[in-house]
Formats: C-alpha cells, structure tokens, sequence
C-alpha cells in the first residue's frame, strides 16, 4: 500500500496530464460536429480612391446579436432584416438591410431591382480613417453617381444567417468605395413585426 501511495504520489502531475489531454481531445473533436462557431463573423475588402485596400473584420463569437430578422410582411411574405458590423479604434461600420424571403437567393439593390417584391437590399459604410474625419458612403447616393449592391443569402437558420455581399458606394461629395469579397455567418435575433 505504501509503495502505491508513493508512485501515485511521484507521478501525479503525470496522470493529471493524462486526464487534460483527454478531455481536450473530446472537447475539441466535439467541436469539430459544431464547427460553425468557429466561422461566424464577417469579413470584406474595402477599396477607397488614394486609400490602401482594408480588410474588414468583425467577430461575433460570443458578441451580441448583429443581425435583426422581422416578418414577415403581410403585403410581400418578405422579412426584413438588419445587419450592422462595427470595428473601433477608429469606427469603422458596414450596415446592410435587405427585403427577403427565407430560401437561398441573390438580391440586388432596388435600383437594380425590376420587381421589389421579390426582395431587393441596400448597404452604407460609415468611415473613421481617425477621429477627427468620417465618411458615410451609400449604395443609392442623391447624387447622379448611382452605386450597386448584390447580397447573397445562402443559409438562414432559427439563431443564425449566412451570406455574401459585395456593391460600389459613394459619399455625397461623389467618392467612391468599393466593397468587395464579403462574408457573414452571424447571430440573428428574430422579431415578429417588421419595422
């Protein structure tokens, strides 16, 4: 007995390396069944005239809820939904709000748009480059410069939706920035009346 108490004692950190990795291997391999939250966020590619490119980040893992989901509406069936990602330091935000039905399908601007009760979507950026300047750049400016937006939706689950985006955008003043490459599998919080 005491030579057990002995070797349990010598080699305890050793079985309690044993029991660790155990367990982590089984944690992680139950995440490898739930790997979406290891996807979720969004991420795109922000060209601006005189700027070098940007790439847009936002994680949502454990974040609030970016994307709103109302509807749907008794006039269309369609639900609206919001979604705001934001960076800071210095405040960088993409917003998109879209009319949609609840299957995979690719949306355009309304401008773009023959029939808006098929859906359609809309997108603006609110820019820092410091504190002191900020830019709001949309896709339907009230300026003859007329941008586009194209919004894909590939999955929209109960707790979450999954997509890509992309369009051209200008500020008042008539400049120009180009989203490219967009992707989001974000939260979605549904509400039952659309705003």
């Amino acid at each position: 007995m005491k030579n057990l108490k002995s070797f349990l004692k010598r080699n305890i950190f050793f079985f309690l390396g044993i029991i660790l990795s155990i367990s982590l291997l089984s944690c992680s391999s139950s995440d490898d069944d739930n790997h979406y939250e290891d996807e979720k966020g969004v991420s795109a590619i922000i060209k601006r005239e005189g700027h070098e490119d940007y790439h847009f980040s936002y994680s949502s893992i454990g974040g609030a809820e970016p994307a709103r989901f109302f509807g749907p509406s008794e006039d269309t069936g369609l639900y609206q939904v919001k979604m705001v990602f934001v960076e800071i330091n210095p405040v960088k935000t993409i917003s998109i709000i879209a009319y949609i039905d609840e299957n995979p399908n690719v949306y355009y601007s309304s401008k773009e748009t023959e029939n808006l009760d098929e859906g359609f979507a809309g997108m603006s950026l609110k820019w820092n480059d410091d504190e002191s300047e900020q830019k709001m750049y949309f896709n339907d400016q009230s300026t003859e410069l007329q941008g586009s937006v194209k919004l894909e939706i590939i999955e929209v689950q109960e707790h979450s939706i999954k997509g890509t985006f992309s369009g051209v955008l200008y500020t008042s003043e008539g400049e120009e920035a180009v989203v490219e490459d967009g992707k989001f599998n974000v939260k979605l919080n549904r509400d039952s009346v659309v705003n």
